[in-house]
């Protein structure tokens, strides 16, 4: 069994491999090489002991038990195969927006060179510019940008047109991206851009930010005159 032990390293270092490039510029052959170590069949291999000191206990079953599993396995195979197509095609849709990205992979993407291509240093709505009807600007941004999984709009704003950039109390460095570094306060949705929903959004991250101390804000300071309560009578 000592003989697997290179050929285990190599698959996982693979895996690790086409698992970066997805935060970069990921290609098909990334996603499915991605998608294929997902299967139940690889995983035991690439997480656990590739050799085991307990006893296999051999089982014999019927022939129609045996049938019908393989028959089932056959449709887990088909399925698997289906959804890996589904899931290739929902990954390459620039649209698509059914995917939930965790909070910890946004907080790695606001720290990687691909965030710092896209935006350099400046705030992710700042070189934003929405099309929009008429000459005059509209009162208020939009509603959402997002429908049913899927992107609707022309010009979507500044957190719907990247899925990685997910709003959480946790990601600090994307919430500094909407507070004003002079006053500590809140940019408005019209200097920024966003959308009502994303914005509705952010201002109770906000709040639960500055409560678990990932925000600064400023106390306003109270004087007291305690000679109101030291002279009182007992």
């Amino acid at each position: 069994m000592a003989t697997f032990r290179p050929m285990v390293s190599a698959l996982r270092t693979l895996n690790q491999y086409h698992t970066k490039q997805l935060f970069y510029q990921a290609s098909r052959k990334n996603v499915f090489i991605f998608k294929l170590f997902q299967n139940n069949k690889i995983l035991p291999f690439l997480f656990k002991r590739t050799f085991t000191s307990s006893p296999i206990v051999m089982s014999v079953k019927d022939p129609e038990e045996a049938a019908l599993e393989n028959e089932e396995d056959a449709e887990g195979d088909d399925a698997e195969i289906n959804s890996e197509e589904e899931f290739i095609k929902k990954y390459l849709d620039p649209k698509d927006r059914s995917r939930e990205i965790p909070p910890e992979i946004s907080i790695k993407y606001m720290e990687s060179v691909a965030f710092k291509a896209a935006y350099g240093d400046d705030p992710v709505w700042k070189k934003y510019r929405r099309n929009f009807a008429g000459t005059r600007l509209p009162l208020k941004t939009r509603e959402t940008c997002i429908r049913q999984g899927k992107i609707d709009t022309g010009s979507p704003c500044p957190i719907c047109r990247d899925e990685y950039l997910v709003i959480d109390y946790r990601n600090k460095a994307l919430l500094k991206h909407f507070v004003d570094p002079y006053t500590g306060k809140v940019l408005h949705p019209n200097k920024t851009h966003i959308c009502q929903k994303q914005w509705r959004k952010m201002r109770v991250h906000m709040e639960i930010a500055k409560d678990h101390g990932f925000l600064e804000i400023d106390a306003p300071q109270i004087e007291y005159d305690y000679n109101e309560y030291n002279n009182q009578p007992k």
